[in-house]
């Protein structure tokens, strides 16, 4: 692997000959009079620039040259071995820095070329004619700041191991701590791709650098020989030249280039009309950079300098106020463009802040020592004062804890998350909904962008809220609004009712309306040749426990489920179309039917079903589903579900139980159904009679009356519902009901029965399940895409690429047996930096709507079960 060392030194050389001592120098020469004493000066400052040049080039050298040994795979050692320098390379950079302190002092002071002693010829140059009278050394980051400037000698002292300082900073933000060193030339990678990609990140974040010290070297040196008709000379460096307007342009076009690079070899990469030099990465949103790098990480607490240059990574707008680089993740760095914006941040905090290191004090150009490269002892790689930990050291993990989470990198503690969003993965495989006992509704999708927030509180956290030395089990409260609602995430708090309408209370809510908390978007279904459109509600608290180290987690949760049966088999729920960005809290798109149709709306929930959003989206678009787009009327819908959405990152199960309810489907009079519902007016989805008001035996899956002044009532089967006497089925109130007149003579009028399609454990034929599937029952499904549609022959599929394919039918393997059980495997993920992706599982029981056709294709009452895969974030 070769990373250019040549060009490398030599851009080094040419930035400190500019940027070592800032040229300020030269604003110092300006005042004397003496020639003798200007000459003898500019000699003095020529040569600091010029040791002070190779040292940092011969230091940069090592450095690379190393780190570049160990990723090319050439080495074993750890990147960490590279700094601090050790054995021959720690020798050899003892030699350069001599050769920087003597050769200062061989042009500085005198003839006897020993800084700080004798007189006449051999005194040292005064400081005050150099500009280095500052007293101390500049702090770099808290670096160097405690050495005293006496005389000359002094000066290789403070540029020494601030250029090392430098130096290794710059290097380790390419990733140095954070790359996958499993990929260094290892046989994973056969085709090297992702080292490649780190050799590029290597190369091109270095090349940047060392452009950028070069450029902002020249503004400065230009400005310390008062060329004020080109630079104006009460703005810090990076200053744009008025009249050639060479510098930010100049910078700006040398991070296009990194970026360009590092997007075409990560990856990221997609040819564009501008031939990908604008800057950003062309890759999907979401693309992650996490296949070169080994974990995900905080981008280090430093600001840039303020400034009139323009960063491609802050909007391309100028940012007097300096660029703020722990913003640069979201709040990792995970994907190509944040690590683009992180590393090229820091390196120009590097640049900037040795660029004006000469400076000093006010004393030469009128500016003093940027305020941002001081005192942020908090990513200087050390420990100071109260701090628990350093993003700078190479090992920035916090103490105790899974060693996993990162050091903070604006205040140096080790916070136990305070907040914990998750947002399930419609597009994983592991996030499948199983509904019903039919198998039809087996497999369905979830909704995207269902961003659910917690908070956590307890645990081992001590009292400043701090790992004591972990976090061990929190509790768990919510559901909360979104952190980021209306800006990426869904605002989940809205009206009952009028759910386009966002409130804090019941008072923000049209009149009998109540302020809810939502669970997702709309979430459409299909199935058996009929759709819904499901609104889910949070209906009680979620309470619960999270291990923050572990990443287990256990949580109860209640939610009501309104179900509207949709307009087609392909579309399920009214669509918000043509929408810019999801969830941006700006209402860019168009509800296509329902209620609001022609209004305005934000998506909130896309499905991997591309009909399901309402078709594949117009370039530069979204479509999905938007509770700004009410599916219905009020009133219109076929049942408010309660739902027991209790899950965990272990294994959920139902159990058919002893006092569960008998199977009524006809030929499954000997079976035990795990879920049926209770014999009340409120027919609540039971698995056990313990499950129903008051546990009556025989309450799960009772008969009650189903119509009439008795409805819901229990009641007992008088005789045949055919039987001509017309027994009174029904008793309480109303009792007995009206029948047997008119059209319907001989046919009960108030049935005792019990509510949905008679239940069974499952499509079979032979009523044995067997790993999930019937083995003699298949049914033709279209696929990959559109699996809800049914199909004989490939033509029967009308999205492109799906073909039809016979498949045994779905079903769940407890088979009507006590003890036979339905499961759901969770599995947590070890948080690193409070950043997971676990599996939720959950089983529950699903009462019917008053729709027949939905019962009949799904097979309700029955069981549900559903896997959550996604991405849980942790925030102090």
């Amino acid at each position: 692997m070769r990373f250019g060392l040549k060009s490398a030194i030599v851009g080094i050389a040419a930035f400190a000959v500019l940027a070592a001592s800032g040229g300020a120098a030269f604003a110092k020469l300006s005042d004397l009079v003496d020639p003798d004493e200007i000459k003898a000066a500019a000699k003095c400052v020529a040569t600091i620039q010029k040791s002070a040049a190779k040292y940092t080039a011969a230091h940069m050298k090592l450095v690379i040259k190393c780190k570049a040994a160990i990723v090319a795979g050439k080495t074993a050692a750890p990147l960490s071995s590279c700094n601090p320098l050790t054995g021959d390379l720690a020798a050899k950079d003892a030699g350069n820095f001599g050769k920087l302190g003597s050769g200062i002092a061989g042009k500085c002071c005198g003839k006897d070329k020993a800084c700080g002693t004798g007189s006449g010829d051999d005194a040292d140059i005064p400081l005050g004619n150099i500009n280095w009278d500052i007293g101390t050394c500049p702090e770099l980051q808290g670096q160097g700041g405690t050495v005293v400037i006496a005389d000359a000698g002094d000066i290789a002292d403070c540029i020494g191991p601030q250029a090392r300082f430098a130096n290794h900073k710059v290097a380790n933000s390419v990733g140095a701590d954070v790359l996958d060193s499993s990929l260094f030339g290892a046989a994973v990678d056969p085709g090297k791709s992702a080292n490649k990609c780190q050799a590029t990140a290597f190369k091109s974040l270095t090349k940047f650098y060392l452009a950028k010290s070069k450029i902002i070297g020249k503004c400065w040196a230009a400005k310390a020989k008062l060329k004020g008709d080109d630079f104006d000379d009460a703005i810090q460096c990076p200053d744009t030249d008025m009249i050639k307007n060479k510098t930010s342009p100049a910078i700006e076009k040398t991070e296009k280039k990194l970026a360009a690079a590092l997007c075409k070899k990560c990856g990221g990469f997609k040819e564009n009309a501008d031939g990908n030099k604008d800057g950003f990465c062309d890759a999907d949103p979401g693309f992650t950079a996490l296949g070169f790098l080994a974990k995900k990480f905080r981008c280090p607490n430093v600001t840039v300098p303020g400034s009139t240059t323009t960063h491609f990574y802050d909007d391309d707008a100028i940012d007097s106020n300096g660029v703020d680089c722990s913003k640069m993740g979201d709040p990792f760095v995970d994907t190509i463009q944040e690590y683009i914006n992180c590393t090229t941040c820091i390196a120009e905090y590097q640049a900037d802040c040795m660029a004006a290191m000469g400076n000093g004090t006010d004393a030469g150009l009128g500016m003093n020592y940027p305020t941002e490269c001081v005192g942020v002892p908090c990513g200087n790689g050390q420990l100071d004062g109260a701090e628990v930990c350093d993003p700078g050291l190479p090992s920035p993990q916090c103490p105790g804890g899974n060693g996993n989470q990162d050091c903070h990198p604006v205040d140096c503690d080790c916070k136990c998350p305070a907040l914990v969003t998750f947002e399930p993965d419609p597009n994983d495989a592991s996030s499948v909904l199983d509904t019903g006992f039919s198998g039809f509704a087996h497999g369905s999708s979830v909704i995207g962008l269902g961003t659910v927030t917690v908070a956590l509180s307890g645990g081992d956290e001590g009292a400043a809220g701090l790992r004591d030395p972990t976090c061990g089990v929190m509790d768990i409260g919510g559901p909360l609004q979104n952190p980021e609602a209306g800006a990426g995430q869904i605002d989940v708090i809205r009206c009952s009712i009028s759910s386009d309408v966002p409130c804090d209370a019941d008072s923000d809510c049209p009149a009998a309306e109540t302020c809810e908390t939502y669970f997702g978007s709309r979430l459409p279904l299909s199935a058996g040749g009929v759709s819904a459109c499901v609104t889910n509600r949070f209906t009680g608290p979620i309470v619960g426990t999270a291990d923050i180290e572990t990443g287990d987690s256990a949580n109860s949760v209640s939610i009501s489920a309104e179900v509207v049966v949709g307009p087609a088999v392909d579309k399920p729920c009214d669509n918000c179309i043509g929408d810019v960005v999801a969830n941006d809290g700006s209402l860019d798109g168009t509800c296509d039917t329902g209620s609001n149709a022609g209004g305005s709306c934000d998506v909130g929930g896309v499905s991997p079903v591309p009909a399901f959003n309402g078709g594949v989206p117009a370039g530069g678009t979204v479509n999905g589903t938007s509770l700004d787009c009410p599916q219905a009327p009020a009133g219109s819908n076929v049942g408010v579900l309660p739902i027991n959405l209790s899950n965990s990152t272990g294994v959920e199960s139902l159990t058919v139980s002893a006092s569960g309810p008998g199977c009524t489907a006809f030929g499954f009079g000997g079976s035990t159904c795990i879920c049926d519902t209770c014999a009340t007016a409120a027919a609540e989805p039971c698995n056990s009679d313990a499950n129903c008001p008051g546990a009556i035996v025989g309450s799960c899956g009772g008969l009650r009356c189903t119509s009439g002044g008795s409805f819901g009532a229990a009641c007992t089967m008088g005789g045949s519902i055919f039987d001509p006497a017309c027994h009174a089925h029904c008793t309480g109130p109303g009792a007995p009901e009206a029948c047997c007149t008119g059209l319907g003579t001989g046919i009960a009028c108030s049935p005792c029965s019990t509510p949905g399609e008679p239940t069974k454990p499952n499509p079979c034929l032979s009523g044995m399940c067997t790993a999930g599937a019937c083995t003699d029952v298949s049914n033709g499904y279209c696929g990959p895409t559109e699996g809800f549609r049914g199909c004989a022959v490939d033509s029967d599929c009308t999205f492109a690429g799906d073909t039809c394919t016979f498949l045994d039918q779905p079903c769940f393997d407890d088979n009507g047996v006590v003890g036979g059980i339905i499961a759901a495997s969770g599995a947590p993920d070890v948080p690193v930096n409070d950043d997971s992706r676990p599996t939720l599982a959950s089983t529950f029981c699903v009462a019917p709507v008053a729709a027949a056709a939905i019962n009949t294709a799904t097979g309700l009452p029955g069981a549900g079960r559903v896997t959550l895969t996604g991405d849980a974030v942790g925030q102090p």
